[in-house]
Order: structure tokens, then C-alpha cells, then sequence
């Protein structure tokens, strides 16, 4: 009895690789294998996926296979094979910041540093104001809230608010100086606004139309408006300022007897004498 035997060898096949793509076709992790070449065709393999994958900090979710893709599960063939994953980006939540004084009384309208919907892992910078002025009052920065995101990070899931602190401006004080037409002071500085107020803050000074001072009387002239003196109404600035008003003596009228000028009395004395020698007899 004769017996042919055929040999056969496992018919080699191409290999199948996995490729993780964007939305665009750019790779965002390296192509994986599944099957290496020489694998015998016909052999079953199965590609697997990572669900999101981070690329130079920018999160991905996967989306769905590629048209045209190879199918996760399958055989190996004498074609090689490639299993396409498609990813989109991941959506987080937005940023925003706030600008408010210690007891969170809102000086100013929240900003949108990042949208929603802004992919996870995006890097945003927020900015801030050193002053803020509102309703004409100044406001200056003083520290993040101790609940705050930072100024500088990254798109999350979850949303994040950068929470600025402001304090009031302090300014200079305001005060109002009385003084007679030679400059002399009448009487100690008034303080209209004190020293530390709030920059911006109104002032109004009302002065006396008289004065009384060491037993002479003065009336109102002028508020001096030389180069650097303050208004009667303004607002605090941050240097000091001076409200200066100029005041006049009051000087009054000598007596009239409605005989003439009242005159000194060695004035008359000697006027008296003159007229007895001018009419003086002589013999």
C-alpha cells in the first residue's frame, strides 16, 4: 500500500496594527500592533482601545471606528489590516473670573476667561485689574480668595472661578485752611475728609461768611484758586488736598459827632492856643 502525503504550512498573512486618530487624522498615540506579519491568515484577533487618551495635556474620548477601518474583531487576511480609532476632544467645563470686596459684594461683571465646552486640558491665563473704579469709588487688588482657582491652569470637567479681592483706594486727607489777606492763619486747619478715606468718595465744605478771631472780626473774600488748592466740592484723591478761603478784616468807622472829624487832643490844644494869639491885644 502507498500513502501520499501532503505537507501543508500555515499560509502567512499580513499583519493588523491599531491607529488612534483626531477628528483631523493627526495621531494622538502611537499605532499599536495586534497581529504581527507571518501571523497565520485566518488566525482571530481583536483589537482593543484605550476609552481617552492625553496628548501634550489635551484629553480625547473616543469617537467612533474610522470609515473604511478594519473592524475591531476579526481574522487575519494576506491583506494587512488596520483598525482606525477615531477621538474627539473632551469637553470641560468653562472659566471665569470674579472681582469682588472681602464680604463678596460684586465691584465689577464676572469675566469668561474660557467657554464651556472648551477642551480638557486647555491652558488659560486669567488677567486682572489693579484698580477697579465703581460708582466713581477706587478699588485696589489685594488677594485671591482662598476658595480660588489659580490665575494660570488648565480646562477641567468641572467649572472653575478665579476670585479676585479687592479693598478700598486709601487717600490723602482734605482740609480746609482759613487765612486773612496776608496769608496769616486765622484759626487751626478743619479736616473735611481724614486721612485713609476712600479714594473717590465725595467732600463738600461750607465756610463761615464771618469770623471772630482774637477780638477782630472778618468776612468771607475768596476761596483762593491758585495752582494745586482744592475745590469746595470734589472728591478724595490720593494725595492730600487744601481748601483755602481768604478772609478781609472788618475795620470799623471812628464816631461822628456831626461837628466835623473828631480830632486827637493836642490837636485841639494847640489850635486853641493859635486862635488866643491871634486875637490878642497888645499894648
Amino acid at each position: 500500500e502507498q500513502v501520499v502525503t501532503y505537507v501543508y504550512e500555515a499560509k502567512k498573512g499580513k499583519g493588523v496594527k491599531a491607529k488612534f486618530v483626531n477628528e483631523n487624522g493627526d495621531e494622538i498615540q502611537a499605532e499599536s500592533v495586534v497581529k504581527t506579519a507571518d501571523t497565520q491568515v485566518g488566525t482571530q484577533y481583536t483589537a482593543t482601545k484605550p476609552t481617552e487618551i492625553t496628548k501634550d495635556n489635551l484629553v480625547y474620548t473616543f469617537k467612533n471606528l474610522k470609515q473604511g477601518s478594519a473592524p475591531e474583531n476579526g481574522r487575519v487576511s494576506t491583506n494587512e489590516q488596520v483598525v482606525t480609532y477615531v477621538y474627539e476632544a473632551k469637553k470641560g467645563k468653562g472659566v471665569k473670573a470674579t472681582f469682588t470686596l472681602k464680604d463678596g459684594k460684586e465691584i465689577k461683571d464676572s469675566e469668561t476667561i474660557v467657554e464651556n465646552g472648551t477642551q480638557v486640558g486647555t491652558e488659560y491665563t486669567s488677567k486682572k485689574p489693579n484698580e477697579i473704579t465703581k460708582d466713581n469709588l477706587v478699588y485696589v487688588y489685594k488677594e485671591l480668595a482662598d476658595n480660588s482657582a489659580v490665575e494660570k491652569g488648565r480646562v477641567s470637567t468641572d467649572e472653575k472661578i478665579v476670585r479676585y479681592i479687592y479693598e478700598p483706594k486709601k487717600g490723602g486727607e482734605v482740609i480746609a485752611s482759613y487765612i486773612d489777606i496776608n496769608g496769616n492763619k486765622l484759626q487751626d486747619d478743619i479736616t473735611i475728609a481724614k486721612k485713609d478715606t476712600q479714594v473717590g468718595a465725595e467732600y463738600t465744605h461750607k465756610y463761615p461768611e464771618e469770623l471772630q478771631v482774637n477780638g477782630k472780626k472778618y468776612k468771607f473774600k475768596e476761596v483762593r484758586k491758585n495752582n494745586g488748592d482744592a475745590s469746595l466740592e470734589g472728591k478724595v484723591k490720593e494725595e492730600k488736598q487744601q481748601i483755602t478761603v481768604i478772609y478781609e478784616e472788618i475795620v470799623t468807622a471812628s464816631p461822628n459827632t456831626g461837628f466835623g472829624p473828631v480830632l486827637p487832643p493836642l490837636l485841639i490844644t494847640l489850635a486853641f492856643i493859635g486862635t488866643l494869639l491871634a486875637t490878642a491885644t497888645y499894648y
